[in-house]
């Protein structure tokens, strides 16, 4: 899995980051990050790259810092549980994306637009979750409609679903999500 970092990001992280020789990589597996002060707190937002699924970290400290691909990994892991996502596909996800590589890279206008939406929904919350991993913001950013690069407007948590269904045969939701 490949991070693209913002130089505000990578600047919170004590060990120097050095730039590794990058192969390409599906998109799927290519997420943007940046760093954002909402009411003196660090918030963290990570959009892939291929279906500009919205992953939003609320609280970070310097603890989640220092173990920083821990964190975005359970991040990631804990955005795909809460999407109702088969635990088949949610393994297949992680066994593709091999370990995580960080480098430097100049923020672009999609992941501008999600910090955007995300300091909005961040702002018109009364209660945001105990928990760095802001699961209800998260959704409601990836339910808002959002412009891609052709100039559609698409649903991220649709073209995610869409995404997953290529790593796994059958169903990708869990059974119990189903169950009404």
């Amino acid at each position: 899995m490949l991070i693209h970092c913002s130089t505000k990001l990578l600047s919170q992280m004590k060990e120097p980051q050095e730039q590794p020789v990058v192969q390409e990589v599906h998109p799927m597996y290519l997420w943007r990050a940046t760093l954002l002060k909402i009411e003196r707190r660090n918030a963290i937002i990570l959009m892939n790259e291929s279906n500009q699924y919205t992953v939003v970290l609320f609280g970070m400290k310097a603890k989640q810092f220092n173990s920083f691909n821990d964190t975005i990994t359970e991040a990631i892991r804990s955005a795909l549980v809460e999407e109702n996502l088969s635990q088949d596909v949610i393994d297949a996800y992680f066994s593709k994306a091999n370990n995580i590589t960080l480098i430097h890279d100049e923020e672009d206008m999609k992941l501008e637009r999600a910090c955007d939406h995300a300091k909005v929904v961040l702002r018109e919350r009364q209660l945001i979750a105990p928990s760095i991993h802001q699961f209800e913001i998260t959704q409601t950013l990836n339910r808002l409609a959002v412009e891609n690069d052709e100039g559609e407007y698409i649903y991220p948590n649709e073209e995610l679903y869409a995404d997953v269904e290529q790593l796994v045969d059958g169903s990708i939701f869990n059974p119990e999500a189903v169950i009404l």
